[in-house]
């Protein structure tokens, strides 16, 4: 049952404990992780977006999905389409929690350029969640200012949005007291 993956096992090989193995890359949706090349046996574990494991050996399940083991961080077998190998180097990725309150609604994984920016960031994210840039409070997980490789994106409400200049309501009560004071001004009659 041992099968040649198309991309070969032995091309980029790192020294683990257990013998020799490929580096290898989750997507940005993670893997679960079972205790046998079968995709009905146990889930030992699971590896989340972009999480970096070690592949030794590659297998044909018998419903004809590849499946490889893997011996680092887990134990155990994944399918091969969720995996790449290395990693580009014009390439970061980004892992970020969208959130409200507590409660993790989607993680998601996404990819920029090496030079992208927080900017380039907050508008992908702008178009995965429908969330307003402006709206958008990103923190990094490390407590680290700027971009970093683990952020959480909360929606912030219009009211608690900070925002450059008065708000909506300081700018309705200055125009109502300017109004009062120029009801009483006289005004003198043009000259002609």
């Amino acid at each position: 049952r041992k099968l040649v993956s198309s991309t070969p096992m032995s091309a980029v090989t790192l020294p683990t404990s257990e013998g020799r193995g490929q580096g290898l890359r989750c997507g940005k949706k993670g893997a679960i992780v079972r205790g046998a090349c079968e995709m009905d046996s146990e889930v030992v574990g699971e590896l989340g977006p972009f999480a970096e494991c070690v592949g030794v050996e590659s297998e044909v399940a018998s419903n004809g999905v590849e499946r490889i083991r893997l011996t680092s961080p887990v134990s155990g077998w994944i399918s091969r389409k969720l995996v790449e190998v290395g990693l580009a180097s014009e390439e970061r990725r980004v892992v970020v929690e969208f959130r409200e309150g507590d409660v993790v609604l989607r993680t998601l994984g996404i990819v920029i350029d090496r030079d992208g920016t927080l900017a380039d960031l907050r508008k992908s994210l702008q178009t995965m969640t429908r969330v307003p840039v402006a709206r958008q409070r990103l923190e990094a997980k490390d407590g680290s200012k700027g971009l970093a490789s683990e952020m959480v994106l909360r929606e912030v409400q219009e009211e608690d949005a900070t925002t450059k200049g008065p708000s909506p309501a300081e700018l309705r009560a200055k125009s109502q007291a300017l109004a009062r004071e120029t009801r009483d001004v006289e005004y003198p009659e043009p000259s002609r």
